[in-house]
């Protein structure tokens, strides 16, 4: 899932402790610390992912990424299809917005260790 909504988590004030830069979005392959006004945007994309989704039928699904076995003909390849719950997928977004929120007015941070 964190796949299907990486272009909106780009826009995240965030922090990388490895390189000690600030930069926005979330590192593939390494650590983030998200706080301040990092966490009340990434609060606000979450509501909004969970908001959409509740318009969402009880079950659906979403396509995912185009794969296809290595060393295969690309053209046997497909996209990959990923089944939601709505129930628990805009729970799980109101869960994140709710730990932003905290991280948000007090002394804490959200440490993302890469996908």
């Amino acid at each position: 899932m964190i796949n299907y909504i990486y272009d909106s988590l780009k826009w995240i004030p965030a922090f990388n402790p490895s390189t000690q830069e600030f930069h926005t979005g979330l590192n593939y392959h390494d650590e983030t610390i998200i706080q301040g006004d990092g966490a009340i945007l990434f609060k606000n994309i979450c509501l909004s992912w969970a908001e959409l989704f509740s318009l969402a039928p009880h079950s659906f699904k979403l396509t995912g990424p185009f794969t296809w076995i290595n060393g295969e003909n690309i053209e046997t390849g497909k996209y990959e299809m990923i089944h939601c719950e709505r129930k628990e997928l805009t729970s799980l977004f109101m869960e994140l917005a709710n730990l932003a929120d905290r991280t948000s007015t007090d002394e804490y941070c959200i440490l993302h260790h890469g996908i």
